[in-house]
């Protein structure tokens, strides 16, 4: 299963040697604590926003550790030349003062009104500078403005300052005009540019000129030449061939009479004699009904011919140039005459072809040819003109662009000065602002703000231990213990120390005398109330930071576990996330319940959980072939038991399940079972044999009273495991390997475990169905 996400608790349990340390380290490095260069430590973690984070990027949450190696980086307890201890964290004995001499640096001396502190320098500076970039950017917007109005006549701001100051940069040198030039200038860009007349487009346009003429002698000129000699011969109607208006009269008389089926004339509802019928028939032949359709065809495009050319736009000399209007007055009388002429033409044309539908059974003589040439000629020479006018309009554009840019460089030039001046001022300032911050790299006496203002951090971080620090750290040391026995107390004189480091250190008094030493656990505790006092002050962003606190009582007395606890829930319960590390199950059970009841309070009101829960594990890595550190959900057991015991219960229980008979198994996964098998066996015993005779005597008789089917030989197979397994048991003092403890611990396990079912099997079963259940959970 998947490993949930961290929350804003997060309780993680682990025996000695499963990672603990390892893991705490790794929040060092992410939090830039650690000292040293990790070249071979790799990591990826993604934030709340889903950032992804790994050992090339910065992490700049506020991380606060502590852990052995915080002791070891940041404490010293140091006998004294009187023999009297001092604590020592990391501090200068000139921080405060030096603190002080920076904050009136920057700030500048309230008794002394003529020290007025680099920052008001930096602040009159910068206004400074604010003020020439106002100048100069004023500069560009008031010549963008003249040079607008000079140009256009106009004083809408269509060129604007920005566009000044781009132009400006390519101005290398005065490019004055004097008023002559310049009214020259001016007059050009007054000058009005006639619109751009469109050519005149043929209809040949869009098929070329070889192409159209083509298709006027094939399907135009050719065509009706064919169709005008084309004659049909039938039995003809002399009245209907010498008036051609009744003709058409009567043939559209036939076709409606047969459309509809008529036997009776639909004129004067006389019957139709058969006779006078196949007469008209004749008259009108099939023969003459498919040339009357070709000639409908053909005139259908010379109409639709005509309509093109008469769509013809022809521009008005009006748009011309006043030279160039007579000229084209000229070529457009031509063209529109050639026009004129070549519909003519075509209506020529379509008039023979309307004779032939009436006369099919003569010949009609043609017109002459439809030519295009003349008509294209004339049209090129309307477009020639059109060319030439619209090449005056492009070439007036050019002109007016050229005398644009001189009269622009002309009005740049005039401030040529005026901004070398300011851009001089502005580099000048920007000097000063800049050793202002920075400081003068010629000169290592004269630090800038920025280095400045992190001396004052760094001596901020140092001030932690000294006097100022004092009271502080003996309020949070006696809460700690319950007790002021131990305290501490400001000297301002200075000792040389072992490590030589001139530092102000604090005396540690024990009952207002100098103390000697220290125990182990008095250390820790001191170490950690200092981790606290730096956390709770404004050095660190408790609110908007991560806490992680690695087995704090490792060397502390069984008595201030529980003010441990305490002292945790009180000085980190408002920390942005926080995490507890710790290998002590009595510390386990209670920062667990804290927890817990904080997500029950949540649930109450339908918020998100806050707390959760891990456990840390150390398994056999087959393909490195080495042991790895395992971070996983907390055992169900565990979370839900204040007892070891279940959760050891169900580590024998499930060893089988998860070392099948079939398969060999490895010393390294069975290397901790003897231990977890005497803590359990020892557990169980001292309730269930209540004497005080030793383990291997209730062992014995826990077999002989209650367990008579398990023999004496395997109750000293199991005994021997857990014994023998447990300690040091070797004639040579070395510690050796078992090659027989995978193959015979299994058996040991499974005897063990029938000897507490045999001895109370109620007991067994409520542990066996827990034992189930967590397993269940974590698959």
């Amino acid at each position: 299963p998947s490993l949930p996400d961290f929350r804003r608790y997060n309780l993680i349990y682990g025996w000695n040697g499963t990672g603990k340390t390892t893991l705490s380290r790794l929040f060092r490095i992410i939090g830039h604590q650690s000292k040293g260069i990790h070249e071979n430590v790799r990591y990826r973690f993604t934030d709340d926003q889903n950032r992804s984070y790994t050992e090339t990027s910065d992490y700049n949450v506020p991380i606060a550790v502590f852990s052995q190696d915080y002791i070891s980086d940041r404490i010293a307890f140091v006998s004294g030349s009187a023999g009297t201890l001092r604590l020592f964290a990391v501090d200068s004995d000139f921080a405060l003062d030096q603190i002080k001499k920076d904050k009136i640096a920057l700030n500048g001396d309230p008794n002394n009104p003529t020290h007025s502190g680099l920052k008001k320098l930096l602040e009159g500076e910068q206004e400074n500078l604010n003020q020439a970039k106002g100048r100069r950017a004023e500069r560009f917007t008031e010549v963008a403005k003249q040079m607008w109005i000079a140009i256009t006549g106009a004083a809408r701001r269509d060129y604007k300052r920005r566009e000044a100051e781009s132009e400006f940069s390519a101005v290398s040198s005065k490019d004055r005009l004097d008023d002559s030039e310049l009214q020259t200038h001016l007059r050009t860009l007054k000058q009005d540019a006639l619109e751009k007349v469109r050519l005149i487009s043929l209809p040949t346009d869009q098929v070329g000129v070889e192409r159209f003429q083509e298709m006027l002698d094939q399907e135009i000129n050719s065509h009706a030449e064919a169709l005008l000699k084309k004659v049909v011969s039938a039995k003809l109607i002399d009245r209907l061939t010498e008036h051609k208006d009744i003709a058409r009269w009567v043939e559209e008389g036939v076709k409606l009479h047969q459309t509809h089926s008529s036997t009776n004339c639909e004129y004067c509802s006389q019957l139709i004699p058969p006779e006078r019928a196949r007469e008209l028939l004749a008259h009108f032949s099939r023969d003459d009904q498919e040339l009357k359709l070709q000639l409908n065809s053909l005139i259908g495009r010379i109409d639709a011919l005509k309509r093109s050319f008469n769509a013809i736009e022809i521009p008005d000399k009006a748009a011309f140039y006043s030279d160039l209007q007579a000229e084209f007055s000229q070529a457009k009388a031509e063209l529109t005459l050639e026009l004129r002429a070549f519909i003519s033409r075509l209506n020529g044309l379509q008039k023979s072809l309307e004779e032939k539908k009436q006369d099919t059974h003569n010949l009609i003589e043609r017109t002459s040819d439809i030519r295009f040439e003349v008509l294209r000629a004339a049209a090129e020479k309307c477009n020639l003109i059109i060319e030439k006018h619209n090449n005056r309009t492009k070439n007036i554009e050019k002109i007016r662009k050229v005398s644009e840019e001189i009269v622009k460089k002309h009005w740049l030039s005039t401030i040529i000065d005026d901004v070398a001046a300011d851009d001089k001022e502005i580099n000048e300032l920007q000097t000063k602002i800049n050793t202002l911050i920075n400081g003068d790299p010629s000169d290592p006496a004269s630090p800038g703000i920025a280095a400045i203002e992190e001396r004052i951090r760094q001596n901020q971080l140092k001030v932690s231990s000294t006097a100022k620090a004092c009271d502080k750290l003996n309020e949070s040391l006696m809460a700690f213990l319950g007790h002021d026995e131990i305290r501490f107390e400001a000297d301002e004189a200075t000792e040389q120390s072992d490590t030589d480091d001139s530092s102000v250190g604090l005396r540690i008094m024990r009952r207002g005398s100098p103390a000697s030493s220290l125990s182990e656990g008095e250390k820790t505790a001191i170490a950690f109330v200092h981790f606290c006092v730096y956390v709770q002050s404004p050095e660190f962003d408790l609110e908007n930071g991560i806490v992680v606190i690695d087995d704090p009582i490792s060397s502390l007395d069984s008595d201030l576990l529980f003010r441990t606890c305490a002292y945790i829930q009180r000085q980190f319960g408002n920390a942005a996330q926080l995490f507890v590390l710790t290998h002590n199950f009595d510390m386990f059970n209670q920062i667990k319940n804290w927890l817990i009841a904080k997500n029950r309070l949540k649930r109450k009101k339908n918020h998100e959980p806050p707390s959760e829960f891990f456990m840390m594990e150390t398994r056999f890595d087959c393909e490195r072939k080495r042991r790895v550190a395992v971070l996983s959900e907390l055992d169900p057991l565990l979370k839900n038991f204040e007892s070891e015991y279940h959760f050891l219960f169900k580590m024998l229980y499930c060893f089988e399940a998860e070392n099948p008979s079939n398969g060999a198994t490895q010393i390294d996964a069975i290397y901790n079972y003897p231990n977890l098998a005497r803590k359990l066996l020892e557990c169980f015993l001292a309730y269930r044999v209540p004497i005080s005779d030793s383990f291997r005597q209730r062992l014995q008789v826990l077999q002989s009273k209650v367990c008579t089917d398990i023999s004496a030989e395997d109750i000293d197979h199991v005994y021997s495991f857990v014994n023998s397994h447990s300690h040091l048991d070797t004639k040579s003092g070395l510690l050796q390997f078992d090659t027989t403890l995978p193959k015979t611990g299994k058996e040991c396990i499974k005897i063990l475990l029938k000897l507490i079912k045999q001895a109370d099997p109620k007991h067994y079963e409520m542990l066996e169905k827990e034992a189930r259940k967590s397993s269940v959970q974590q698959s």
